[in-house]
């Protein structure tokens, strides 16, 4: 079948779709070019979640002389297994820090290739997952928007008595008001505080300590993660017109679109040291099912340097699902917890409903800090 030719004005060659083209000398010569694009390529990203043994071998050869390429694939194909294994798995990549021309001043973005900081995913207690992947002085995003809050991870990093943590979330109900009047919390990041009785103590009486407070709105903190998921240093959209959080929040920044002129808000990306997140299902492998109301979970948990995500249960397979659902791939997270009610009082969508007589009663609980500290001392830290 006649196929139409095109001109490469490079070198001057009659390219065919499909086919190859040029002498040998020009062939070998477009290869190691093509090699050596690879070869930066898988560098930047260490290691990836398919088995690239033979593509690292292909790269050798065409990166050394001809003489060398049968050394190679001996070398190659001496591999040890259990080298070979370890290739295969999510291994730790290196973090290129480089400096990038902000809207928000000179700053240094950290650019993430696929599987950044992630190690190989695992299924872990909750209280091992908190111990290895939360630290002190973290920024910490425990997102759920209604539904699914993790609320069994919250408590257990109140157990573990984490501090100085910079906690990331919208609206922060019951579990951040747990956590700060507990002291975990030196800074928050937010839109919209609900339930706030600890949450004023801390910043109006700096009870049990002082809290700093960076708000935003709902749509700014969306935007936020979805550009720290995308590894930009900041977030671009329409907001904050009309509204007096610029007079109080010097991270919102107005600038010009450079092809329409429009003024834009501008605020920097979210990128939590860790985030965590309830959902339903995971399955053997670790993928994870988040169905309902989805909230930024996705946005937050590939927004973070580590992922943990507890579950109601593990499935062989998740089996017919909703239109409004969402699957993270196991190679997006570092650990998975099975935890059943670990939304609670909060809802999981087709698991339980949300508990609002607690909510109401959580006004009286926490208003006063000694009945405060009695229903923390009773129901969490035993």
């Amino acid at each position: 079948m006649a196929t139409a030719s095109m001109l490469d004005p490079q070198s001057r060659l009659t390219v065919v779709p499909g086919t190859s083209c040029g002498t040998p000398a020009q062939q070998q010569r477009h290869a190691r070019h093509v090699a050596i694009v690879l070869a930066g390529l898988i560098d930047a990203t260490e290691n990836h979640v398919v088995d690239r043994r033979r593509v690292q071998r292909w790269i050798a050869c065409q990166q050394r002389p001809q003489r060398d390429r049968r050394q190679v694939i001996r070398a190659h194909r001496r591999e040890p297994a259990a080298i070979a294994a370890e290739r295969r798995a999510y291994r730790v990549a290196d973090v290129r820090k480089f400096h990038v021309p902000s809207p928000l001043g000179p700053s240094i973005c950290e650019y993430r290739s696929l599987g950044d900081i992630r190690a190989r995913m695992e299924f872990l207690t909750l209280h091992d997952a908190v111990a290895q992947y939360v630290r002190d002085g973290d920024q910490v995003a425990l997102e759920g928007f209604t539904h699914l809050i993790p609320f069994a991870a919250g408590h257990e990093i109140i157990r573990q008595g984490r501090r100085n943590l910079t906690l990331i979330r919208m609206t922060p109900d019951l579990i951040y008001d747990q956590m700060i009047g507990m002291g975990t919390a030196r800074k928050l990041v937010f839109s919209w505080g609900g339930n706030p009785h600890r949450l004023r103590d801390a910043v109006e009486r700096g009870w049990p300590g002082p809290l700093e407070l960076v708000e935003h709105s709902h749509a700014g903190m969306a935007n936020a993660y979805e550009a720290g998921a995308a590894a930009m240093p900041c977030a671009f959209f329409r907001g904050y017109r009309g509204s007096d959080l610029p007079t109080v929040n010097r991270e919102i920044r107005f600038v010009p679109c450079p092809f329409t002129g429009e003024e834009l808000a501008c605020i920097p990306a979210l990128r939590p040291d860790v985030t965590i997140i309830h959902a339903q299902k995971a399955d053997r492998e670790g993928n994870v099912l988040i169905e309902g109301i989805v909230g930024v979970q996705k946005e937050a948990a590939l927004a973070a340097r580590r992922a943990i995500v507890t579950v109601e249960e593990v499935v062989e397979a998740f089996g017919p699902r909703s239109s409004n659902a969402v699957i993270l791939p196991a190679w997006a997270l570092s650990a998975v917890v099975v935890a059943p009610n670990g939304a609670r009082p909060s809802y999981a969508h087709g698991y339980y409903s949300r508990d609002n007589a607690f909510y109401i009663a959580w006004d009286q609980i926490s208003r006063e800090r000694e009945t405060f500290m009695a229903w923390m001392r009773e129901n969490v830290l035993r």
